[in-house]
């Protein structure tokens, strides 16, 4: 496949794509909506052995190859080569990054990950897991302070929570991890060499703390979008199959780390 500039949407559950080739494309490939957040169910969608490559280039866009959204979709043993921007980013709970490979990829931005999540707490689970990153960095980057460490192989944004990044290997990165703010991250068993920064951990939502802590389980669970705060860090984008309760028995159970 190549030559097209909007990214199919696979919805339902179960879709898997095997051994494809995707070149030259502009808008993003593949945008997965399926399972349940609400009910910690995963879509069960799969994509395997794929190579993506050449992307971002024929139209400026921030949409990457692979965009999962929802709840559990799993891409392995694929390849990302020559992209302006990022090749995956996760939206949801209980994504799995396995065993892939990204080269040449965020040639063209300063500030986000090859691999990517983030922007709300209540994304859990997420996996990247043996992956390798080489030469994940802006064309610019010799040009960059030793502060400019916003370009890194994987990018765990504004308050995530819960982004486990294990066993992966990063050769010439600008970073290799960049962790802003969040808590119960795992980051274990990786290799990072060549890069201006290993690992980066940001502070980013800790002023909230304080707030955080004036809210009890039911404020959390009846967050409404009058509350910037709580529709933003809990509940912003929350989710299409219904609302969340992070109180859940389900959630409790699939996510340990709330307990606490």
């Amino acid at each position: 496949f190549h030559s097209f500039t909007r990214p199919s949407e696979i919805k339902g559950t179960a879709y898997q794509f095997r051994d494809c080739a995707f070149s030259h494309f502009a808008g993003g490939v593949l945008t997965f909506f399926g399972g349940s957040r609400a009910r910690s169910t995963a879509s069960g969608h799969l994509v395997a052995g794929c190579t993506f490559r050449d992307f971002q280039h024929l139209k400026q866009t921030t949409y990457p190859a692979i965009w999962p959204r929802e709840c559990g979709v799993a891409v392995r043993d694929c390849r990302f080569e020559d992209a302006a921007h990022n090749a995956i980013r996760l939206i949801g709970n209980d994504h799995f990054v396995g065993w892939c490979q990204f080269e040449n990829v965020l040639r063209e931005t300063l500030d986000c990950g090859a691999a990517y999540a983030g922007r709300n707490t209540s994304y859990l689970g997420n996996l990247f897991l043996g992956c390798s990153f080489k030469n994940t960095k802006p064309v610019a980057e010799t040009n960059l302070s030793l502060s400019d460490t916003r370009a890194a192989a994987v990018y765990l944004d504004d308050g995530v929570w819960g982004g486990d990044i294990v066993g992966c290997d990063v050769d010439s990165a600008r970073c290799g991890f960049f962790i802003r703010g969040g808590n119960f991250h795992r980051v274990m068993w990786n290799q990072i060499s060549d890069c201006a920064v290993g690992l980066s951990l940001d502070r980013c939502v800790a002023k909230y703390d304080a707030i955080m802590d004036h809210f009890s389980a039911s404020d959390w669970n009846s967050a409404s979008t009058d509350n910037w705060f709580m529709s933003y860090y809990f509940g912003r984008n929350a989710s299409a199959s219904g609302s969340l309760d992070w109180n859940h028995p389900l959630w409790r159970a699939a996510y340990p780390s709330l307990k606490e």
